[in-house]
């Protein structure tokens, strides 16, 4: 995944290391 999409995923569920 793109830094972009990896930030965007993370801002949405609120989990920062939830999510490569």
């Amino acid at each position: 995944m793109t830094a972009a999409s990896s930030a965007k995923c993370s801002s949405s569920k609120m989990t920062p290391t939830s999510t490569p």
